[in-house]
């Protein structure tokens, strides 16, 4: 084609490190969901994968309870269903700006390097507050 093979090189290289941070990247993913589907077996849901990635890291419990309880919507109490779950227009919001789409579902891998990151903040930001003190 033309084309020098090192060029070919990095961006198979760069496709393949790269493809779990992009929309692309959950592809195989759906793919094989779909076909699992269409074959008649029972997947779980994004919220059921979500939280037994979570589950299964006792360090993020708390962050994930606080990062909860940050996006609740305001007034969650007095509204069913009584679960302090996120305004839609936010999450759709968040959903756009993190992975340009807002009904792209978010991988629960993403969702824990989310929490990870969260996790590291609220430690740094604790921190700098005990040395002004």
């Amino acid at each position: 084609v033309g084309v020098p093979t090192i060029f070919l090189v990095a961006i198979s290289a760069g496709a393949v490190l790269m493809g779990a941070n992009t929309y692309i990247g959950n592809g195989p993913n759906f793919m094989v969901k779909a076909i699992a589907e269409e074959a008649g077996v029972k997947m779980p849901s994004f919220f059921r994968y979500a939280l037994g990635a979570v589950v299964v890291r006792p360090r993020l419990w708390a962050t994930a309870l606080r990062q909860a309880g940050r996006m609740a919507a305001p007034g969650w109490w007095r509204r069913p269903p009584f679960l302090p779950r996120p305004d839609r227009r936010y999450l759709a919001f968040r959903f756009e700006t993190h992975a340009g789409a807002a009904d792209r579902p978010l991988a629960p891998r993403e969702l824990v390097a989310y929490l990870e990151w969260c996790r590291t903040e609220d430690r740094r930001v604790r921190g700098t507050r005990r040395r002004r003190r």
